[in-house]
C-alpha cells in the first residue's frame, strides 16, 4: 500500500512578510519532523490560473482563499502533508496516523477543517471530488465574492458521503477524520488554547477571514474581566435567548 510522501505543504500567497508566529509554527514542524521536507507554494511556484476560482481570489488579493484551492490540488499530484502557516506541532504524528491513505481533522465547532491538516497519498480519490467542486465554481459570483470557507465546502461534500457532526473519530471513503483535540488544540467558544494528552497540534486561528474587531474586544474584555467560565455562561444565556450559535 502506497504511504504518505514525507513532504509538508504550506501556502503563501501574496509576497507578505512572515509574522512571527508562522516562522515560529514552521519551526515546530521542523523539529517535531525533522527527516520531512518542508516546501512553500506561492504564486512563483504554483499556476493560479489552473481553476478560475484561485485566479479570481489573487485578482482579489484573497489569498487563504486561493489556498483552499491550492492545497488540495497539490496533494493531489505530490501527496504529503498540508498545514495552515498558523498551525503549531507540539508532538510528532504516529506511524498509527500516517498509515492511513488520508486524513484530516474537525475543529471544535464541528465541521472539517483542512487547515488544521490534511494529508494524502498522490492522487486520493476525494481530493478529486473537492477539485471539481471548486472547478464548478468561482469566487466571483454575479459581482460579489463567494466567501464560502473551504470547511463548509469540504463538510457538506462529506456530510453527503455519511459523515456526522459528533466530534468522534470517522473513516469516510478512506479519509480517516479525527475529533478537535487531536489537530485543533483549540476551543472555539471561548476562543482559549485547549491542550490534552492527545493533542498532536494547534491552530491559532491568526488569519480568521471571519474576524470582527468590535467581537473581539468585547470578548476579549469580557474574558479578562470576569473569567473564561463566566464567558462560557454568559454564551449559554445568550444562545437560548437569541437562538444562534455565535
Amino acid at each position: 500500500m502506497e504511504k504518505i510522501p514525507h513532504i509538508i505543504h504550506y501556502c503563501w500567497f501574496g509576497g507578505n512578510e512572515k509574522p512571527e508566529l508562522v516562522h515560529r509554527c514552521i519551526a515546530s514542524w521542523r523539529e517535531h519532523l525533522p527527516d520531512w521536507e518542508i516546501r512553500e507554494w506561492n504564486e512563483g511556484n504554483y499556476d493560479i490560473s489552473r481553476f478560475r476560482f484561485t485566479q479570481e481570489a489573487y485578482d482579489h488579493k484573497k489569498w487563504a482563499f486561493v489556498a483552499d484551492v491550492a492545497r488540495f490540488d497539490i496533494l493531489s499530484q505530490y501527496g504529503g502533508v498540508y498545514f495552515d502557516t498558523d498551525v503549531e506541532l507540539l508532538n510528532p504524528i504516529p506511524e498509527a496516523i500516517l498509515s492511513h491513505q488520508a486524513f484530516t481533522g474537525v475543529e471544535s465547532a464541528g465541521n472539517v477543517s483542512p487547515g488544521l491538516v490534511f494529508a494524502s497519498v498522490p492522487g486520493f480519490h476525494f481530493l478529486e471530488t473537492l477539485l471539481e467542486n471548486y472547478r464548478k465554481s468561482s469566487f466571483v459570483q454575479e459581482g460579489k465574492v463567494n466567501l464560502k470557507t473551504v470547511n463548509s465546502y469540504t463538510t457538506e461534500l462529506l456530510e453527503k458521503r455519511g459523515f456526522i457532526k459528533n466530534n468522534q473519530y470517522q473513516v469516510i471513503d478512506g479519509l480517516a477524520i479525527y475529533p478537535a483535540e487531536v489537530f485543533c488544540g483549540y476551543d472555539q467558544d471561548v476562543h482559549e488554547i485547549c491542550i490534552t494528552s492527545e493533542t498532536i497540534s494547534v491552530h491559532h486561528y491568526a488569519n480568521t477571514w471571519s474576524k470582527k474587531t468590535m467581537k473581539v474586544r468585547m470578548r476579549n474584555f469580557l474574558k479578562a474581566t470576569f473569567g473564561v467560565e463566566f464567558y462560557r455562561k454568559l454564551l449559554v444565556v445568550k444562545r437560548k435567548v437569541t437562538g444562534k450559535i455565535s
